[in-house]
């Protein structure tokens, strides 16, 4: 099974209350990054397909426990099931001009998902959302004050590189499609904000040209303030079998696994006009994700 993301809707947290059932093969890691980060590194032993299932070792063993004897010497175990959570494997696509088929084109013919049903095309797909306007502040924290480490992170800076990044964008929507350039990793480098990434219906027509509907399970990151049906959700779609009351209760009492700094949330909220900003960029791709999805959750309507 795959969390595919969407980065910062609240992956890590599914990610942990999923592997917390007693029959997921935990691999010892919540992202693999390789599609989209560690086969295109300096290291050439991390290029080779081989380096990625020899991550899935630990998790290999626990299957292997399991398993059942079959005729012929073969084994099988239906019961236990393992993944991992990389949200980069549905957005991160900024290698897609080295990769095979894509040749001279001006979009991706292939992206990670290509490569991923390729491999698995019976594999599970989770994914959640959450409003894109929301979801791009958080990552906003996370690029400039975590991994930027700059000390002027706030509503007023968030402004400017919003300002910036949503011009780049309508410029490149003059002269190209929406999908070519949602795939341009340049226009990230410019700002480094993930703008695009709240572009949702790019990512869900590329998910359902590859996979079945019945193997994807959508949800949104407000999902997880009721974490018991959440979770008997997601297990159930997973096949895997239904908790204990004592079980079930310490899933859903654990510790929440990402909670935002206390110094970012006393920055405060965006500005009125970012958030004014951000909604007309937003709001007809939101409104084409509800359309394409006949869900009107994804209209983002409802702030509460």
């Amino acid at each position: 099974m795959f969390i595919i993301g969407v980065k910062k809707c609240g992956t890590s947290d599914l990610f942990f209350r999923t592997a917390m059932h007693p029959d997921f093969a935990h691999p010892g890691f919540k992202e693999a990054q390789w599609f989209a980060r560690r086969r295109f590194t300096k290291d050439k032993s991390m290029a080779d397909f081989s380096a990625y299932i020899s991550m899935f070792d630990k998790a290999a063993n626990k299957v292997y426990k399991g398993a059942e004897l079959m005729p012929h010497e073969s084994f099988t175990n239906q019961r236990t099931i393992t993944g991992e959570a990389s949200p980069s494997n549905l957005h991160l696509n900024s290698h897609w001009q080295t990769l095979p088929g894509n040749e001279n084109a001006d979009e991706p013919r292939y992206v990670i998902l290509d490569y991923i049903h390729h491999i698995l095309p019976a594999a599970k797909i989770i994914i959640t959302f959450r409003d894109p306007i929301d979801r791009l502040y958080s990552d906003y924290f996370h690029e400039f004050g975590t991994l930027q480490n700059r000390n002027d992170v706030g509503p007023a800076h968030f402004h400017e590189v919003v300002t910036e990044g949503i011009d780049l964008y309508r410029k490149c929507f003059e002269h190209r499609t929406v999908r070519s350039c949602a795939y341009d990793h340049s226009l990230y480098d410019t700002t480094k904000m993930q703008v695009q990434l709240g572009i949702y219906y790019i990512y869900w027509q590329e998910l359902t040209r590859l996979f079945s509907r019945d193997n994807i399970l959508v949800l949104q990151n407000k999902d997880m303030k009721y974490k018991e049906r959440t979770m008997k959700m997601v297990y159930n779609f997973l096949g895997l079998r239904e908790l204990t009351a004592v079980e079930m209760q310490s899933v859903v009492k654990s510790q929440e696994q990402y909670i935002r700094k206390a110094s970012y949330k006393e920055k405060g909220p965006m500005l009125k006009e970012t958030r004014e900003l951000l909604t007309e960029f937003y709001q007809p791709f939101n409104e084409k994700m509800a359309e394409l999805t006949g869900d009107s959750q994804f209209l983002y309507m409802d702030t509460s």
